[in-house]
């Protein structure tokens, strides 16, 4: 690695106190700009990870429906786990599923049933 002053902030410049600023005005530049559309990204989503001992839950919304998805993504080596994704628009939904649009009762209902 080379030791000009403009490797180094690229490297290490994220590292500065205060470029937290800096570095959110970029992300938001790019957030506004024709990349997403170029790229095929038309379509704001929420986004939400949990963690659990024995995979990771998701939950994710599009704006458009208010609703949330919520996915069972096992870690591997759980073959008594399968993965799943509960859609709002799924007709077999569980009994006790809650309210789609209550994103803290679905990651509530999943550490009920996949955080063991």
């Amino acid at each position: 690695m080379g030791t000009s002053l403009t490797l180094i902030d690229k490297t290490y410049g994220h590292l500065v106190p205060g470029s937290d600023d800096s570095v959110r005005g970029l992300l938001d530049a790019y957030d506004d700009s024709a990349a997403k559309e170029a790229l095929g990204m038309t379509e704001t989503l929420n986004y939400r990870r949990e963690r659990l001992p024995r995979g990771w839950l998701d939950l994710y919304q599009q704006a458009e429906a208010r609703a949330w998805a919520l996915a069972w993504d096992p870690d591997h080596g759980e073959p008594d786990w399968p993965g799943h994704t509960y859609s709002p628009e799924d007709d077999d939904l569980p009994d006790d599923y809650p309210d789609p649009t209550d994103a803290d009762a679905l990651i509530e209902w999943g550490r009920k049933h996949f955080g063991k």
